[in-house]
């Protein structure tokens, strides 16, 4: 049976001893200074497109959904002016205050009232509007401005 090598202790051991040594200064100033600027601080999050578009969608047969959310995401993310968009479906949360009278919930974010009006006359927005009123029992929509800071 071989023996085992026989363990050594590192070549660089002043270095090591330097890194350890200068590990407990940084942490210590850290700790005194206040973090020197690495205080976890929430950032206000950026509010650049404040117009948003929501419609939400009540489908003849409530199957399509799925179909739906990939003509959305097909003709609604080469549209330049729209600068986010999310889509889904209700999500149970067992309140009954929250209404799930609907099958598909679209939510469109543009900066401002000339990329929301471009939007509306874009060919792509137009085809899907043809393509899914009429298998739509029922849509709201609701358009406001986001103030939040």
């Amino acid at each position: 049976m071989a023996s085992s090598p026989a363990v050594t202790q590192p070549v660089f051991r002043g270095r090591v001893a330097i890194g350890r040594r200068l590990c407990a200064f940084l942490a210590a100033v850290m700790v005194a200074g206040g973090g020197l600027g690495c205080v976890s601080v929430p950032a206000p999050l950026a509010r650049s497109a404040r117009l948003v578009h929501v419609v939400f969608f009540e489908l003849n047969d409530p199957a399509d959904a799925a179909a739906l959310r990939r003509d959305c995401d097909r003709l609604l993310q080469p549209i330049s002016v729209i600068h986010g968009y999310s889509i889904g479906e209700h999500f149970d949360t067992g309140r009954d205050s929250v209404l799930a009278d609907f099958d598909l919930a679209l939510v469109v974010r543009f900066l401002d009232e000339v990329d929301y009006r471009e939007y509306l006359e874009h060919p792509a927005h137009l085809e899907l509007v043809d393509v899914w009123r009429p298998r739509a029992r029922g849509l709201r929509v609701h358009d406001f401005w986001d103030v939040a800071r």
